[in-house]
C-alpha cells in the first residue's frame, strides 16, 4: 500500500473572494495512479462545482474511489460564507462549521467532539427560549438537515442510468464517452433529445429557455453528466439488442453526415436538435424559413440543411 496525500487551494476568479481548500490522505494500491487526478481536481473545484460542499465531497470521493480514505477535509470561504468539514474514516464528522449570512442574519453554528455551538447573530442558542426561539428554528433545523446530508454523501457508482447513457453516446457517435470534454453536457442533450424524440432510450421533460435556448436541455440529464465527470472516459456498457444498436447507429451517423461539413459541429449538432425541437413544440406549419432561422439563430442554408437530415431520419 502507499499513501495518498493532498492539500490545495483553488481561487474564484470572480466576486466575493472565493476560495476552497481540500484535503486528502488516504491509502492506495501499490499501483495506484495520480496521473490525471490533479487535472480533474483543477477542473472540478475550480469551475465545475461552484462552491457547493456537497458536490464538493461527492466529486472528490468519485476521483479517490479506489482509496482508503483516512481524511477529508474541506475549506470554503467567501465575504458571505465560512464552512468546513473535517472527516475522519470516511463516515466520522469530527468538526463542521458553518457561517453564513442569510437574509440579514449571522447563523453560526459549530460541531466539534459530539458537541454543538449554535449562534444566531452573535446570540448563543442559550439565551433563547420559547418566546423567541421561532426566528432561528428554521435556521436550526436547516443546519442539522445539511450536516446529516453531508455525513452520508459517498462517491457516485455507475448505476443503469449512467451505462445506458455512455451505451447510446458510444452508438450514436462511434466512440466511447470522455465526461471531461469540453461541451460533452450538451452534446449529450442534443443526442438523448433526438433519440427520444425517435421513440429511443429514456424519457427526459426537456426544455427550451431563453438561457439554454442552443439545445433542449433537461437538468436531471445535466446532473448525471455532472456526476460522471470524474470518471473521464468510460467504457462500461449495457447489453442491447441488435435492433436497438443498429437504430441508434443509424441516427448517429445520419446526423453526423449530414452536420460532417459543419466548420463546429458541436455548434451544428445543438442548432439542429433544436431545429427538431422548435419545428415540433415551438413553431407552426406555417412558419416561414426566414421565421425558422431567426428562432433558431441559424442561416437559411442551415435551415435547409436541417430539413435534409430530418427527412432521411423520418424515411430512413
Amino acid at each position: 500500500m502507499k499513501n495518498i496525500n493532498i492539500e490545495k487551494t483553488y481561487k474564484s476568479c470572480g466576486s466575493n473572494n472565493k476560495k476552497v481548500t481540500i484535503i486528502y490522505d488516504g491509502d492506495a494500491a501499490d499501483d495506484y495512479s495520480m496521473k490525471d487526478i490533479e487535472f480533474f481536481l483543477n477542473n472540478c473545484m475550480g469551475y465545475s462545482f461552484k462552491w457547493d460542499l456537497k458536490k464538493y465531497i461527492r466529486v472528490i470521493r468519485t476521483l479517490f474511489r479506489d482509496v482508503d480514505e483516512s481524511k477529508l477535509v474541506i475549506e470554503i470561504q467567501s465575504d458571505d460564507v465560512y464552512e468546513c468539514i473535517i472527516f475522519e474514516d470516511h463516515t466520522v464528522i469530527s468538526y463542521y462549521r458553518n457561517e453564513k449570512k442569510a437574509k440579514g442574519a449571522q447563523i453560526d453554528y459549530k460541531y466539534y467532539q459530539g458537541k454543538i455551538d449554535f449562534k444566531y447573530n452573535g446570540e448563543p442558542l442559550r439565551y433563547f427560549n420559547r418566546f423567541n426561539i421561532e426566528q432561528p428554528r428554521d435556521q436550526i433545523i436547516a443546519v442539522l438537515n445539511e450536516i446529516n446530508d453531508y455525513a452520508s454523501t459517498n462517491e457516485f457508482i455507475l448505476n443503469d442510468l449512467a451505462r445506458h447513457l455512455v451505451t447510446q453516446y458510444t452508438y450514436f457517435f462511434g466512440e466511447e464517452p470522455n465526461f471531461i470534454k469540453p461541451n460533452i453536457n450538451y452534446r449529450i442533450q442534443a443526442m438523448v433529445y433526438l433519440l427520444q424524440y425517435f421513440g429511443l432510450g429514456e424519457t427526459y421533460d426537456f426544455i427550451l429557455t431563453k438561457e439554454n435556448k442552443k439545445v433542449p436541455y433537461n437538468i436531471d440529464l445535466a446532473r448525471l453528466v455532472a456526476d460522471l465527470y470524474p470518471y473521464g472516459k468510460v467504457n462500461e456498457k449495457i447489453a442491447y439488442t441488435d435492433e436497438a444498436k443498429e437504430q441508434i447507429k443509424s441516427i448517429g451517423k445520419i446526423v453526423r453526415d449530414g452536420l460532417a461539413n459543419a466548420k463546429d459541429k458541436d455548434a451544428a449538432l445543438m442548432k439542429f436538435s433544436t431545429f427538431i425541437y422548435a419545428k415540433d413544440r415551438c413553431l407552426y406549419e406555417t412558419t416561414s424559413r426566414d421565421e425558422q432561422a431567426i428562432f433558431i439563430n441559424c442561416s437559411l442554408s442551415e435551415i435547409e440543411k436541417f430539413e435534409g437530415i430530418s427527412l432521411k431520419l423520418r424515411t430512413r
